[in-house]
């Protein structure tokens, strides 16, 4: 009988063991697919990125996913149209509709090769387009558009979501977006941003401020309708109130 309860013991103390190695083996697992995720899907430029969002009120994941999805973190990529830099900005796009807004009036399209520069540039352009679909369209989350907007231009955008069979009151089916290319961009930065939320958690923006970029829409036109410069509108938005529409003054 004794020999029976000590190889029990043994039995028992060699399962024991064993599960102990099987969880430390799983727990290492664990942490070593982290790891490595967090090395696939990084927050490198994470100054420029956290500066842009609060700016722009743009998720930094968000941002951190159109980086990824456009140049997987490569300041210097240059694509076969010409597109530059981290978010792959157009050279023609910086200069027409964007430098004039973020604060480089005079700058030349080489700065997208700047980090700063070109986060700066690629965020104010999708948050234009977010803004836009966001009053225009009343669209509580318009990120597919505004995604789609930025890979295939507003006027596409525009087209699919007067067919009935690409779209609804929601917004953009984006499986049944027509350019093939766009649709699995779109596809791809959702991906990715749901990776960094999983990663590094949420980060939905809760400022309570507004975009600039939509801040500077309105500042060009009534600057315009009563002649006054939209950058001196800009100046005493941020001046007085920083971009916050609920900021109470103290005196």
């Amino acid at each position: 009988e004794m020999p029976k309860r000590s190889a029990r013991k043994i039995l028992k103390g060699g399962l024991i063991i064993l599960l102990v190695i099987s969880i430390a083996f799983a727990s290492g697992l664990a942490y070593l697919k982290e790891r490595i995720d967090t090395l696939w899907y990084p927050r490198k430029f994470q100054s420029e990125v956290e500066d842009a969002s609060a700016r722009f009120g743009v998720e930094p994941n968000l941002i951190y996913a159109i980086i990824k999805a456009e140049s997987d973190f490569t300041e210097t990529a240059v694509s076969s149209v010409g597109a530059i830099g981290l978010m792959q900005v157009l050279p023609d796009t910086f200069i027409l509709d964007i430098r004039e807004h973020i604060g480089l009036e005079n700058a030349r399209s080489a700065v997208l090769f700047e980090a700063q520069e070109n986060i700066l540039a690629g965020t104010y352009y999708f948050a234009h387009w977010y803004d836009h679909f966001n009053i225009v369209y009343e669209m509580d989350d318009p990120t597919v558009e505004a995604l789609a907007a930025y890979n295939a231009g507003i006027s596409n955008v525009w087209k699919w979501l007067e067919d009935d069979t690409l779209s609804d009151w929601k917004g953009l089916f984006v499986e049944e977006i027509p350019f093939e290319e766009t649709r699995e961009y779109v596809k791809r930065v959702l991906e990715y941003k749901e990776k960094y939320d999983a990663l590094y958690g949420s980060s939905t923006m809760s400022t309570g401020r507004i975009s600039e970029a939509l801040c500077y829409r309105y500042a060009k036109r009534y600057g315009e309708a009563y002649k006054i410069d939209p950058r001196l509108v800009m100046a005493i938005v941020k001046a007085e109130s920083s971009f916050n529409p609920s900021d109470v003054s103290k005196s």
